[in-house]
């Protein structure tokens, strides 16, 4: 009733299909006129449909020398959709975004200031490092022979 999903996999695709059926957000003041801010327009029973829809279709390939993804299908339907927003709720997000903006450079702050006390650390050779080069390199080189034979 609230959520639905389809999973299909075949030799040459696989596809997923998510329904969502009633999908809304609502108003935590306490004085809200609208306690409703976004949520499905009201419909019929017989005709509801997932407020909503998400459907995706993959190819598979055959060879693992063709590194491309293939979506024949990709899509998203949101039904008819009511959004109340009242003029208090703007500006309480607007309040909350300035308190956070205000804790983020107080910790960048602090950061700073402790990063500036410490003496800088040096960064040693390190073989992981040089083999995540050498793969990635190797990986470099064996697209350019693709896009060549191309």
């Amino acid at each position: 009733d609230g959520l639905s999903m389809l999973l299909e996999d075949s030799s040459k695709q696989r596809s997923a299909q998510i329904g969502i059926f009633k999908l809304q957000l609502d108003n935590q003041l306490d004085d809200a006129v609208f306690p409703v801010i976004i949520g499905p327009e009201p419909v019929a029973p017989d005709k509801q449909k997932p407020h909503v829809q998400l459907s995706v279709c993959q190819r598979k390939t055959a060879s693992p020398d063709y590194p491309v993804t293939l979506v024949p299908y990709l899509s998203m339907l949101l039904q008819r959709t009511e959004v109340k927003i009242e003029e208090t709720l703007v500006w309480h997000l607007i309040e909350f975004l300035n308190e956070m903006q205000s804790e983020v450079r107080q910790h960048a702050k602090k950061k700073s200031s402790a990063a500036a006390a410490a003496p800088p650390r040096r960064l040693a050779p390190s073989p992981s490092r040089d083999r995540v080069d050498s793969d990635t390199q190797n990986q470099h080189q064996q697209e350019n022979k693709w896009h060549q034979q191309i």
